[in-house]
């Protein structure tokens, strides 16, 4: 019985461990696709452009 007990507990803390080193990596500081930007892209998505109230639509 205490055998199973300290192995849940062993794994429940491998778990926990791994998660939260990945929740404290260090951020590259960016977002996004490395080496792209937002100006260099060439279209828009679908007819987005000439969509009423769309954000690509520069009139409206």
């Amino acid at each position: 019985m205490v055998r199973k007990l300290i192995l849940g507990v062993t794994v429940s803390t491998a778990i926990v461990m791994a998660g939260a080193s990945a929740a404290f990596a260090n951020s590259t500081g960016s977002t996004g696709q490395p080496n792209q930007s937002c100006e260099e892209h060439p279209s828009t998505p679908g007819n987005a452009a000439t969509a009423p109230g769309s954000a690509f639509n520069p009139s409206g």
